[in-house]
């Protein structure tokens, strides 16, 4: 049920990462739960940056030590927050130890448990009150109660299955489309799953954006590019390789995008320890 994999690499003096299985009534909505953790910043003496870059999945995110504030603005994040699938990049970074508990969502899961449609959420990050009102501030408090992973994985878990209770949310054929675009890493035919859904291509798009947040072909776009970060650099020959093998038509096309989904270029990101990133194995 649980992979944990724990990293220590210097000036960061303990890091720890590590993913839970969600219960089986939770999963065709809930990809994964996954804690991360790091301790010793302050002796560091040097802020932790931490940079999102595009991704496909909503999460939902509990700080149950420390606090990220994002690098361009003051403002202070709330301790439970969603953050909303995305087509972009950022930067938050802390002077202090943190900790967080977190839930991988299938995009579809927030107009599933939450009432709210995937594309109207694209892109955005806010806390769990104000996009919930009351329930989210007591999930919040409910969390800030708890004193160990298992009563977070729990307490979590029954948040979410009375969500999927109060709503009975039935699994839609679209659901399974989005689930085969990241399964996967965005090499689809478009136009063929449009067809398996008997739909035609603009009902189609209409359909996967409410479900995905995203039009179907930067939805893939974003997914290749995903399978494309997760790559040790051991794995491929050259970037051109790597390029390639992703169906990039050139190294231009390949740059570009890279840079904009995560700031980086290939090479960059390749090349050594990307910003806030020490947590990835290999």
């Amino acid at each position: 049920m649980t992979e944990i994999h724990y990293l220590e690499k210097k000036p960061l003096p303990f890091m720890a990462f590590y993913t839970l299985a969600p219960p089986p009534d939770l999963r065709p909505f809930v990809r994964f739960f996954w804690v991360f953790e790091l301790n010793g910043i302050s002796s560091a003496g040097v802020p932790y940056v931490y940079r999102s870059m595009a991704d496909g999945c909503p999460e939902l995110l509990f700080h149950y030590k420390g606090l990220f504030r994002g690098v361009s603005s003051s403002v202070g994040s709330s301790r439970m927050t969603l953050h909303a699938q995305s087509s972009r990049f950022a930067r938050y970074q802390i002077q202090e130890d943190f900790g967080i508990f977190g839930a991988y969502l299938y995009p579809f899961a927030t107009e599933a448990l939450l009432g709210i449609p995937a594309d109207a959420l694209s892109g955005l990050e806010m806390s769990l009150e104000d996009l919930l009102g009351r329930p989210g501030r007591v999930l919040e408090e409910t969390l800030l109660d708890c004193g160990t992973q298992w009563e977070r994985y729990q307490a979590l878990s029954r948040f979410l299955r009375a969500a999927a209770r109060r709503r009975r949310p039935a699994g839609e054929p679209i659901h399974e489309c989005v689930k085969k675009v990241i399964e996967q890493h965005g090499a689809v035919d478009i136009n063929r799953l449009a067809e398996e859904q008997n739909l035609s291509v603009r009902q189609f798009q209409r359909k996967f954006r409410k479900a995905a947040g995203y039009n179907p072909k930067l939805y893939a776009r974003i997914l290749r590019f995903m399978e494309v970060a997760s790559r040790n650099r051991a794995d491929f020959s050259s970037l051109t390789a790597l390029a390639y093998a992703h169906a990039y038509y050139d190294q231009s096309h390949f740059i570009h995008e890279f840079r904009e989904f995560s700031g980086y270029t290939p090479r960059e990101f390749f090349s050594g320890t990307p910003e806030g990133r020490e947590w990835l194995t290999g």
